[in-house]
């Protein structure tokens, strides 16, 4: 009797912990999206909260995919890297603008800037190789007179710059601005995505975009 009574007690303190660590407090919880990332037919949930570290650059975010497991969510995977840092979108504040599920891929948004410059950074990760992978890269930058593109399909290696020149109150596709290329060979996940600047030289003009 008394081996069974700590049986049960034991799991249910490893029950305690794995909620725990699958379910961070309400009040830090910043997004939370649900969906089917893996093809079988059963939902996924995302969840991106503040943790308690710090930086100079602001909290720290964790992004965490839950599955179900016997009726509980539990961690499948998570990342403090996929999600920017509150300070990282410069004098734009909070760089977050929120997560989606779409077709089985997971989409991560932010957006940032400063003075007459801002960005935006869409970031597509599908579940593949037994790990969540990026997949593709969006950027937009605009500043005054001018604003551009920068997609890279990191599954083909193509990347596709596109630059805008205001002229006469629109906007014209500059192409001597504007080139496409293919780099392959680059592999991400949502664990690494920014532990280190990805930077990616031109083979044609040499320029280096930063995505």
């Amino acid at each position: 009797m008394k081996i069974k009574i700590s049986l049960l007690l034991l799991i249910f303190i490893f029950t305690a912990c794995t909620e725990k660590k699958a379910n961070p407090q309400l009040s830090d919880v910043i997004a939370v999206e649900i969906g089917d990332l893996n093809d079988d037919g059963l939902n996924e949930k995302v969840v991106v909260y503040d943790t308690r570290d710090t930086t100079e650059f602001g909290i720290v975010r964790e992004i965490q995919i839950l599955k179900k497991e016997n009726g509980i969510w539990t961690v499948w995977s998570k990342s403090k890297n996929a999600i920017l840092k509150s300070y990282d979108g410069g004098m734009f504040g909070d760089p977050f603008i929120g997560i989606k599920i779409k077709n089985g891929i997971l989409l991560i948004e932010h957006y940032g800037g400063g003075g007459s410059f801002s960005w935006h950074t869409l970031d597509k990760y599908r579940f593949q190789n037994n790990n969540f992978e990026l997949i593709g890269i969006t950027n937009h930058g605009e500043e005054a007179g001018s604003k551009g593109s920068t997609d890279f399909n990191l599954s083909t290696g193509k990347l596709k710059k596109e630059h805008f020149d205001f002229i006469n109150g629109d906007y014209f596709l500059n192409e001597s601005k504007s080139e496409t290329f293919y780099k392959k060979g680059i592999q991400i996940n949502l664990s690494n995505r920014n532990n280190n600047e990805l930077i990616i030289t031109s083979p044609k003009t040499g320029k280096d975009y930063y995505l």
